[in-house]
């Protein structure tokens, strides 16, 4: 009789220890999965980042007289990175974030507002670009590149904001650069 008790109670014990392993993996995995969520948005921005910088550098300086052909190639060339770069920001923003990280509603509303962002900046890129593969040397069209040019530093720096404000709220620490 002794035996039937304690053999029903390692059984009992042993369900109990696999329906908490199971517990503690489901869990585990659900935050191992919003800590890579993180590190993607990371990785995304900074390539987004970077993408735009170099795609605006050759709209806002650019001179199409010297080399028409092979600027208008390299504008089209970095134009296409930005974009793919914006889109995989976007992609990643748009990722849920469990329940187990604080301030998951803020931190999935603030990605979204950092590629809100990009989106505005890759518009007045695209607007820029227009600008430049049709300007010729007047000063009207200059000071219209130079206040679209403020206007994308204006709107790179709201984004920035808003990454640091991003980055306290996950806690990742990041050098931005």
């Amino acid at each position: 009789m002794k035996m039937k008790i304690i053999k029903k109670r390692h059984v009992l014990l042993g369900l109990l220890l696999i329906l908490v392993t199971i517990t503690c993996s489901f869990f585990f995995r659900m935050y191992r999965r919003d800590i890579n969520t993180f590190e993607s948005f990371k990785t995304a921005y900074h390539k987004s980042d970077k993408a735009m910088a170099d795609f605006a550098s050759s709209i806002f300086t650019t001179n199409l007289r010297t080399n028409p052909s092979a600027n208008r190639n390299k504008i089209s060339y970095l134009e296409n990175k930005a974009i793919k770069a914006n889109y995989e920001l976007k992609v990643i923003a748009l990722s849920r974030i469990s329940s187990l990280v604080k301030n998951d509603t803020e931190l999935r509303n603030t990605a979204i507002e950092i590629g809100d962002f990009s989106e505005k900046q890759l518009a007045l890129l695209d607007k820029g670009k227009n600008m430049t593969l049709k300007m010729d040397a007047t000063t009207g069209q200059r000071a219209k590149l130079d206040s679209l040019s403020e206007r994308f530093n204006d709107l790179g720096e709201s984004r920035k904001q808003t990454y640091v404000f991003y980055r306290e709220l996950s806690g990742i620490n990041d050098d931005l650069k």
